[in-house]
């Protein structure tokens, strides 16, 4: 038995990797990594620059029909706020996060 075979007896042979694996030195060790994004948007809070944005808008379902034309949908669909506001979320192509506001009660 060689040399290899001996140290690593019992443990099945591993012929393919993960597509996001990365082989390390030794012959067993592999780490998988989930494939990265342009930033990490856990800290993105505590970055210097604008990560947020908030627009009022006349008619949100038109403000949605032109960010979907440009690739951006509701995060999490709209909502109505105490009857005031429409809501909803959409990430910008930046990433930067982008609230639209429709009043619906205007004064």
């Amino acid at each position: 038995m060689d040399r290899h075979r001996r140290r690593h007896r019992g443990q099945p042979r591993q012929h393919r990797h993960a597509p996001n694996a990365r082989r390390q030195r030794s012959p067993r060790t592999v780490r998988v990594h989930p494939p990265r994004r342009d930033r990490d948007r856990a800290h993105t809070a505590q970055q210097i620059g604008m990560h947020r944005v908030a627009f009022s808008v006349d008619d949100i379902d038109e403000a949605l029909e032109i960010a979907a034309r440009h690739g951006c949908h509701p995060l999490r669909g709209v909502a109505t706020y105490e009857d005031v506001y429409k809501l909803t979320y959409i990430r910008g192509p930046s990433g930067i996060l982008v609230m639209l506001a429709e009043e619906l009660h205007k004064s």
